[in-house]
């Protein structure tokens, strides 16, 4: 049974997580000149939020095989979400 990767996600896939990072980082400054602990706290969150959307992209994965046309969610190593 051989299988092939048809596409994965592009990069045009990353730039709305990046706009959306930049906008609320810049919000962050302004909240960082007031609170030193809120702004370095909600800095890690968007920081961690980012990171995770950005790795959840590049996951995604559309493959076939002989039983089909395959949409593969590998985010946790391990464990494979597959609809088809």
């Amino acid at each position: 049974m051989e299988t092939r990767t048809l596409a994965k996600k592009s990069w045009t896939a990353y730039v709305r997580i990046a706009l959306v990072a930049l906008i609320a980082l810049s919000i962050d400054s302004a909240i960082f000149h007031s609170s030193t602990l809120a702004g370095i706290l909600i800095f890690i969150v968007i920081s961690a939020f980012a990171v995770y959307c950005f790795m959840e992209i590049r996951s995604v994965e559309l493959y076939c095989d002989d039983s089909g046309v395959w949409l593969v969610l590998a985010f946790f190593h391990g464990i494979k979400v597959r609809a088809g």
